[in-house]
């Protein structure tokens, strides 16, 4: 049996996330629909991340077992036929029986997008606001080192979701002029539920003027918010349309 693993691209914007859910439209779903029709059999897809409603990926890695006679090579533009526009299955190829797309990955790769100007093409596709005007690559960067290294990760967890092992390592966490806003880069071993905009909401509520009805947000806050380990009303969930799984990284890459 062979164990084929696909790199998918997709816009999120019409899906509840991607993990299968009942009544509802998922991207793991449609993918395993084309799936059941290019296999004639019912087939499991397991994907190395799982993404929230309206998230969006460049680059996320799945796989599935099938026995098939399909050259390895031309799995993606069979289910490409069968998906619609807003899913795009970028290659395939065979790889190792053992091979697990999530439990296998070694890290991972998000970006978060923003912008002060609105747009009727891109709003899907990035948090737009005007407030952002008042942002500087400096200060979000400030604030972005304070998450970097292995550390408890269970502040920027959504409580409900806080697994027994929150600990997480990120090797990288900066920001960059993207086009006419900003583009936030992230890379871990592991994520946690909401962890990615938690952080993201960090960076903003710090770099932006205090609201009139928020006091300022410091860096020490931070780091205290971090090591108490705490959901606290410091912290700010940003929208889900401006995240991008970008990459998964294996061991053999």
């Amino acid at each position: 049996m062979a164990n084929i693993k696909i790199i998918i691209e997709y816009d999120g914007s019409a899906y509840c996330g991607w993990q299968r859910q009942a009544d509802q439209r998922t991207v793991q779903e449609e993918i395993e629909r084309a799936l059941a029709t290019v296999l004639k059999t019912k087939t499991t897809l397991y994907g190395a991340g799982r993404t929230d409603s309206g998230v969006h990926a460049l680059g996320q890695t799945a796989n599935f077992h099938c026995e098939s006679t399909i050259p390895e090579d031309k799995f993606a533009p069979a289910l490409q036929q069968h998906l619609q526009d807003d899913i795009l299955i970028k290659s395939s190829c065979i790889v190792s029986e053992s091979f697990h797309s999530r439990f296998d990955a070694t890290s991972r790769k998000y970006i978060y997008r923003l912008s002060e100007n609105p747009s009727a093409l891109h709003n899907l596709r990035r948090w737009e606001a005007p407030r952002f005007s008042a942002l500087t690559l400096e200060k979000l960067n400030e604030v972005a080192e304070v998450f970097l290294g292995e550390r408890d990760c269970a502040a920027l967890c959504i409580p409900a979701s806080v697994p027994d092992s929150s600990f997480c390592t990120i090797s990288q966490s900066d920001w960059a002029v993207n086009g006419d806003g900003f583009a936030f880069t992230i890379i871990a071993n592991r994520f946690l539920h909401s962890m990615v905009r938690a952080i993201v909401g960090f960076c903003v509520r710090y770099a932006l003027p205090p609201a009139r009805h928020r006091s300022p947000l410091t860096i020490d806050d931070i780091r205290d918010i971090l090591k108490a380990g705490k959901w606290t009303t410091d912290h700010l969930v940003v929208p889900p349309q401006g995240l991008y799984l970008a990459e998964v990284r294996y061991p053999e890459d």
